[in-house]
Order: structure tokens, then C-alpha cells, then sequence
């Protein structure tokens, strides 16, 4: 007999090709590629992605109420990142066999009758264009189709395993097949499946209850007779395992392959499920023994190239001033996050500059392809070059139609390369999928990750247009069915497997799934929590041991400055590495780093006052204006210098005016030689006498009890004036009182006592551990 199996998913063929080995293999289907052999649309050709998208836009740029009333753009970029809501609505009610009038039944909320007649007027539009172009799509097919005869007679009989819900159109496809041959449904009963009992029972006017729980039945849906094929595996034992931590359980993971396995499940047999996709990306970090293939794939994103072109796109939204050269680590102290990586991927300054260049302009398809292109050949890959040259492809016809911008353009691709995955052909022999992968599928082993309350079921977000009332009422699936849909799933996997164990997360924001009440759970304690950790391959581990110190040295053979002088009160330990043995701290890689920011406002501040006397704001924004702010950070940057202006005002009729600008200060204090750079000193004539006051710049918290004002005014003249300038707050000088002079000659004291004998540089052990660049080797760390 020609026989044609129709499945859910491809991988439902894979595995049902392998029963077939050493025998003819039968024609199978899935069922989308099914019902397009089954069906034809006469005198229109099907349109492609990008002509659907200019079409549904000029639908609603025909209709006025649409933007103003739904807020649908109608600018072409902004539709471009906003158009998924209204396909997706369109194409549910035509699956459905729904209009919209369907759901004109009640105020759900003011002017909703309104929305639907606008969405009504839209589609009305788009469905006109599509018949004056002689085109068809997903949402008009359903009207319009034909049934091949031809390709549906050509087989004896066609078998349908169906695992979830049918579609309307899918039924009325099915039917009509079965007018022309034999065709059978497949499928299993739950109390989570029961729209689809509810609607055979009606195709062959039984009652539901005469289709028993948990059996297998065939319908034939030419003859309408049914057959119980028995029942279907009912096991209910689960290991479950609770981690405070999300990644432990990939080590759970993988132990459960290993106990799995020697327990005699074959590696092909065992399926790892996650609910989260995402989660495959800690797999992979711990993989070192290659156990797993991911159905999933890559993602896109994790592309060097993908990776590369969003920090370009990044740094020049943030307007980041960038050294892009070979000796970059060596030209700063403080690096941002995208200039390093930048460097690191080989993108030079010309390059960079072109980029930043065009950004603003509109272009082009040609010139957008070339600096993609001139990007992506900096990485070779056939697998990512692939899917950008098919999104190129893409924006290429789009781009006939419509001048956009080189940063809409860089937008839109990145947009589409996200929602993309690299087919990963090597892995294991143990696969790890997500839950609708599963679908129809049966495994011995069956491990579950992040079985969450939150993600299992994965809960509904409300669409834009129907809510889950509107939903039940208009007889379109509801949001409660999807997820009884989500938890027939799980209930099948888990029922037709010898071994499953579960792990999910267990903390202030996590608890387990309440749907594990379904299953009797054995809570699993064969491994501590401190086992699993020992699974992750953390490499050789740099162990260092307590050190004991005598050290001869003289404090004060050169000139201290403050940080010297700091340092060694705070930690004398910490003082031994960095003005001892001379190891310098690391770089800062923060993208947004404070000091990055301070080090603007000093320079901006010392380069305007080189040049004009009294502040004005409008002239000291030009000396920020090509830094590196954000947009953002310059703006709020303008707002907090109006009250700096102000302040600088006020101290300009006090009779105050600036005298020096970070200028280096020496003297001999205690007998002490000292010296110190300061950012600011202003001077005053009072009867004749000048007075002085000592300005240290703070675009981070102002210290307390900190001896560094009273290390200036010592460098400058005990009696002289000293204030930090709040320039993160206040924007004035802080009168907040710190240490003072009395408090330096302690200090010193202090020191010249400590260094009288050898030293021993105890560690001082404190909350300042935490931020240490040493505390790696000092162990002196707090927990």
C-alpha cells in the first residue's frame, strides 16, 4: 500500500526514518509541508517577506485612523521594528476561520469597537492590493485555496500523527483530503488535550467521554470509525532537584547523562528539555566532553561578526571617542568595554571612521553592502556568511523602494540576524531541545532544566489586540488552552520515559513549578551541592600562601605625595605591593566608567579656564561636545553646570578669581617633603592681603575624613582655604568639614614611628577588601 505519514515537526521524521534502516523508507511529511503539496492558489504567485511588509504598510498609510487611533507608524523604519503584531493578527483569525466581526461582540474597553473597525479597514486594504498585484500570503490563502487532487490521490492512505492543536484551516484541509483517499488521525488522550477530544467527538458525533484518558486512538476520517490502539506509558516517577543558582544545573545535567547511562539508556535515547532556550548557552560553557548536539543551533548573535557590528553601532549612538590603534593599552590608563573589544577584533580607525560617517546619511544599498561586507571579511565563516548574505538580500529589496538611512539600515539588520541561529552540525549523541521540539517525540532518559513556576507553563503575554476573554468568546484559542497545550507536552515526555529527573531554581524571586504536583516526586540527594560544583572544569587554580614581612624601608627618602601617604594608612600590605614591589593595578574596562567621566569634566574645566575668565555655559559645553558623552550624559551634564554657573558666579562678586590651574605645589611640612598637584586655587585681595583657597574637583561622592584637604592646605600655607567642588550633587563647594592640619601631624607621626625598624606591612581586613586590586594573592579578602 502507498502509504504517506504526515507529522508535526521534522524531527519526528528523523526519528521515524531511523525504524527504517535496513528497509524502504516511507514518504513522510510534515504537515505544513504537506498541506502545501495538498493545495494551490490558481493565477497568483505567493508573495515573499519583503513585498508583504511594503504592502501591510501601505495598507495602513491608507488608512488615517490607523496611526492616530492605533498608533500604528507608518514611518518606514519605525514599521519595520512593529509590524509582527499585525501579521500575527491577521494570520490567527484566518487560520482560524475567524473575521473580525466575529469578535464584535461587547465593549471589552472604550473605543474597541472602533480599533476592530479600523484593523478591519486595514486588512481590507492589504487584501486589495494583494488581488491588483495577483498575490496571495498566509492570511488570504485561506480563502482562496484549491485542493491538488492529483498529488492527494496518488497515495493509498495518508496517516496523521497530530500532537497538539489543529487549526481550522488544518481541519478543513484534512476533510477534504479524506474525500479523496483514506486519511487516519493519530492521537492521545490527556485531560490537558482536551479541545482536541472535544472536536473529534464532534467530527464522528460521539461523546467525549467514550475517548478514555491516556490511550491512543485512530480516526479514520473518511469512514469517521475510531480504534483504541491502547494505551499510552503512564509513568509518574521524577527525581527532582532544587539549586539556588541557575548554572548548578548544568552539572546536574550532566551527571544525570552519566547515571543515566550506565543504568543502560543509550546516549541517542536520552533528551535534555529546556524550557528556556537560552539555557543551552550554559550547557555549552560546560560541555567539554561534547555530550550534548543543540537543536536550537547558535545563536546568530553570538557571532563575532554580529558581536562586532553592534558595538560599532553602539559606540557611535553613545557618541564614544575611541583610540583605535596597536599601542592602545599602552596610550591609556582608562579603556571602555567596546573600545578594547573593538581593538581586539582588528576594526582600525579608517574603517571606524566610514562607519561613523555614514551613520547619519541615507544610502545606498550598495554602499551599506560594501562596509557589511568589508566587516564580515574580517571574520570568515561560511556558516554566518550564509545568513547574512540572505539578510542582505532582504534589505537590498527593500531598499528599492525606500531611501533610508545607513543607521536604519544597521538597525533592521541587526534586528533580523538576532531572531536568527547557526545550524550546529557536530555535538553529541544526547540532544538537548526546547519543549515544542519535542513534540510527538519519546526518549528512555528525560532530564528538564528551569521547571519554574514562571516558565512552565510559559505564561501567555496578552496580544495586542484580544484579550483572553475576548479570546474565549470569539472562539479562538485561549491563552489558558496554550498553556494546557505547554503542559500536554511535558506530561507526554515525561510519561513515556523509564527515567526523568528535574532540577529548577529555588530562591527570594524562584520557586518550582506547581505543576510537578502531577507527577510523584522523589527529591533527589544523591549528590551535595558542592559536587556538582566540583563537575565544572575550572582549570589550574593559582594558589598563594600567607606571607610574613621585615622589611627595611625609608618612608620619606622621596617626596610623599597623598596617595603615598594614603595608602599606607589605609593598608599597609596594600602599600607594599604597589609603591614596593611595583605592581601596577589593572586597567579599567567599565564602558561607562566614573573616572572616564571625571576625567572629561577635569580637562574641560582646566582647557576653559586657560582660556576665558568668567563661566559661561554655552562655551564650556563646546569643550565636552566631542568627548564621548552619550546624549544623555551630555544633557544631564548641561543641567547640573547651570547651577555650577550660578556658584561661579556668586564667588566672582565675593571677590574670588582663579590664580592657578592644576599646578604642581613642593614644600617641607614636619619636616616631611611633600608635593602634590592641584586642580584649582583661587585667590582673593582682602585689605590688602591676599587669601587663598585650595579647589579639588569630585565628580564621584565627596570622601569623608579624608586628610587630603589638609595635605593642600600644607602644601599651600596652614592658613589657607580648602574645599572639594561637588561636581556630582551640589555643584558647589562642599563646606563639609574633614580632617584637619592637627590630624596630617598625627598621621606623619604615625609613619615615622611605623618606619623607625623594619616593617612587617600588616593587611588592614575590611569592607575595602572587596574593591582591592590585590586582594587575589593578599588573602586578606573579606567573604
Amino acid at each position: 500500500m502507498n502509504t504517506l505519514y504526515v507529522f508535526t515537526s521534522l524531527r519526528q521524521i528523523r526519528d521515524f526514518n531511523l525504524k527504517f534502516q535496513d528497509s524502504l523508507i516511507p514518504k513522510a511529511y510534515t504537515i505544513d509541508e504537506f498541506e502545501r503539496c495538498a493545495t494551490f492558489v490558481k493565477n497568483r504567485v505567493q508573495a515573499d517577506s519583503t513585498k508583504l511588509l511594503l504592502i501591510m504598510r501601505e495598507a495602513c498609510k491608507m488608512s488615517e485612523r490607523a496611526q492616530k487611533k492605533l498608533n500604528i507608524p507608518t514611518e518606514f523604519f519605525a514599521f519595520l521594528k512593529n509590524n509582527d503584531y499585525l501579521f500575527s493578527f491577521y494570520k490567527e483569525l484566518a487560520s482560524q476561520k475567524k473575521t473580525i466581526s466575529d469578535i464584535k461582540f461587547s465593549d471589552i474597553y472604550a473605543s474597541y469597537e472602533e480599533h476592530l473597525q479600523i484593523l478591519e479597514e486595514v486588512a481590507k486594504n492589504y487584501k486589495e492590493i494583494l488581488v491588483k498585484n495577483s498575490l496571495y500570503d498566509e492570511i488570504t490563502f485561506c480563502d482562496i485555496y484549491e485542493m491538488n487532487g492529483d498529488f492527494i490521490k496518488s497515495y493509498d492512505e495518508i496517516i496523521c500523527e497530530v500532537s497538539g492543536i489543529l487549526s481550522e484551516v488544518d481541519w478543513e484541509i484534512l476533510q477534504k483530503c479524506s474525500k479523496l483517499t483514506t486519511l487516519k488521525i493519530r492521537f492521545q488522550t490527556s485531560k490537558y488535550n482536551q479541545k482536541l477530544i472535544l472536536r473529534i467527538a464532534n467530527i464522528c458525533a460521539k461523546e467525549p467521554s467514550e475517548f478514555e484518558l491516556y490511550h491512543k486512538f485512530e480516526l479514520n476520517l473518511s469512514t469517521l470509525e475510531i480504534v483504541n490502539l491502547g494505551k499510552t506509558k503512564q509513568n509518574k516517577l521524577v527525581l527532582t532537584r532544587a539549586f539556588e543558582h541557575e548554572s548548578l544545573q548544568a552539572a546536574f545535567v550532566f551527571e544525570k547523562i552519566s547515571t543515566f547511562m550506565k543504568d543502560g539508556i543509550l546516549p541517542q535515547n536520552i533528551a535534555v528539555i529546556l524550557p528556556d532556550e537560552s539555557f543551552a548557552q550554559t550547557l555549552r560553557a560546560f560541555d567539554d566532553k561534547n555530550m550534548l548536539s543543540y537543536a536550537m543551533g547558535l545563536p546568530f548573535e553570538y557571532s563575532q561578526f554580529y558581536a562586532v557590528l553592534s558595538a560599532l553601532n553602539e559606540a557611535v549612538k553613545e557618541n564614544l571617542a575611541l583610540n583605535l590603534s596597536e599601542n592602545f593599552l599602552k596610550e591609556r590608563d582608562d579603556i571602555g568595554e567596546i573600545e578594547t573589544f573593538l581593538n581586539f577584533s582588528n576594526i582600525n580607525k579608517v574603517l571606524f571612521e566610514k562607519f561613523k560617517n555614514l551613520y547619519p546619511l541615507s544610502v545606498k544599498f550598495e554602499i551599506f553592502n560594501e562596509i557589511i561586507f568589508e566587516i564580515s571579511s574580517l571574520y570568515p565563516n561560511k556558516d554566518v556568511d550564509k545568513i547574512l548574505s540572505e539578510e542582505m538580500f532582504f534589505i537590498s529589496n527593500l531598499t528599492k523602494d525606500e531611501a533610508l538611512k545607513f543607521a536604519e539600515l544597521v538597525e533592521i539588520l541587526l534586528m533580523r540576524l538576532k531572531a536568527k541561529s547557526i545550524d550546529e552540525a557536530h555535538g553529541g549523541e544526547v540532544r538537548a531541545i526546547g519543549i515544542l521540539e519535542s513534540r510527538g517525540l519519546n526518549f528512555d532518559g528525560v532530564i528538564i532544566v528551569d521547571f519554574n513556576d514562571d516558565i512552565v507553563p510559559k505564561r501567555s503575554v496578552n496580544e495586542m489586540f484580544l484579550s483572553s476573554k475576548v479570546r474565549e468568546k470569539a472562539g479562538l484559542i485561549s491563552y489558558y488552552e496554550r498553556e494546557n497545550l505547554q503542559r500536554f507536552y511535558y506530561e507526554s515526555l515525561i510519561s513515556g520515559a523509564k527515567k526523568v529527573a528535574i532540577s529548577y531554581v529555588v530562591n527570594e524571586s524562584k520557586i518550582a513549578s506547581r505543576f510537578l504536583s502531577e507527577f510523584d516526586c522523589v527529591y533527589d540527594t544523591s549528590f551535595a551541592n558542592d559536587d556538582y560544583l566540583g563537575l565544572f572544569p575550572l582549570g589550574r587554580i593559582a594558589k598563594f600562601e600567607p606571607i610574613k614581612l621585615q622589611v627595611g624601608h625609608d618612608f620619606f627618602a622621596d617626596e610623599l605625595s597623598f596617595s603615598r601617604l594614603d595608602t599606607f594608612l589605609s593598608c599597609a600590605r596594600k602599600y607594599y605591593y604597589k609603591y614596593i614591589l611595583h605592581l601596577n593595578e589593572g586597567k579599567n574596562l567599565e564602558l561607562k566608567s566614573h573616572s572616564k567621566y571625571g576625567k572629561i569634566i577635569h580637562d574641560a574645566l582646566f582647557k576653559y579656564y586657560l582660556e576665558f575668565k568668567e563661566f559661561k555655559l554655552q562655551e564650556f559645553m563646546k569643550f565636552i561636545s566631542d568627548k564621548g558623552l552619550n546624549p544623555l550624559e551630555y544633557k544631564i551634564t548641561e543641567q547640573k553646570f547651570k547651577i555650577f554657573e550660578q556658584n561661579e558666579k556668586e564667588r566672582a562678586l565675593q571677590g574670588w578669581e582663579i590664580s592657578e590651574l592644576e599646578c604642581e605645589k613642593r614644600a617641607v611640612y614636619e619636616g616631611v617633603k611633600i608635593y602634590g598637584r592641584i586642580d584649582r586655587i583661587d585667590k582673593k585681595d582682602v585689605l590688602g592681603k591676599s587669601e587663598f583657597c585650595v579647589i579639588d574637583y569630585k565628580t564621584g561622592a565627596v570622601p569623608k575624613d579624608t586628610l587630603q584637604l589638609a595635605f593642600y592646605q600644607a602644601l599651600l600655607g596652614e592658613n589657607s582655604q580648602a574645599y572639594f567642588y561637588d561636581l556630582k550633587e551640589k555643584m558647589s563647594l562642599d563646606p563639609s568639614k574633614t580632617a584637619e592640619i592637627p590630624q596630617l601631624k598625627e598621621a606623619l607621626d604615625k609613619a615615622k614611628e611605623y618606619f623607625v625598624k623594619e616593617a612587617s606591612f600588616e593587611q588592614n581586613i575590611g569592607s575595602s577588601c572587596t574593591y582591592c586590586a590585590y586582594k587575589t594573592f593578599c588573602l586578606g579578602q573579606t567573604s
